[in-house]
């Protein structure tokens, strides 16, 4: 598993890519672009894991899914080999140690993980919804 937060930029040029539709090329080159131009947590690359160098720059992920889904648009072509190249790509770039490239089209049309995903009931880290959920009862 790579972690969430370096992984938004490519959900995110997923989705706008799903919303704008497209080529099944076009959709590859923006996932490329999305994973060549995330924000590296470079503290977590170097120091570890904590969490406040994770929980940052959304709205500039948000901007570079919708950037890579506006050149794959254009066809400008994306470097898709980001995501499946496991000694130089985007796991690796973001420091994962258990990256299966594999699992990329591991049961496709079969398993959909956005049923795995979920929403939060509060804008803020999900730690704090208890506490919430406690003060709003």
């Amino acid at each position: 598993m790579m972690p969430l937060e370096p992984a938004r930029k490519l959900i995110e040029g997923a989705a706008a890519m799903v919303v704008s539709g497209g080529s099944e090329e076009q959709f590859r080159s923006a996932l490329g672009h999305a994973a060549a131009n995330t924000n590296l947590p470079l503290w977590y690359v170097q120091y570890g894991r904590p969490a406040h160098a994770l929980k940052a720059n959304y709205g500039q992920m948000a901007l570079g899914g919708i950037d890579a889904a506006i050149c794959a648009r254009r066809n400008i072509i994306g470097p898709f080999a980001m995501l499946s190249d496991s000694e130089r790509g985007f796991a690796r770039i973001i420091g994962s140690d258990q990256f299966d490239p594999s699992q990329l089209s591991a049961n496709l049309r079969q398993i959909w993980r956005t049923k795995e995903s979920s929403l939060k009931a509060f804008p803020c880290c999900a730690f704090l919804h208890t506490t919430i959920d406690a003060i709003l009862k």
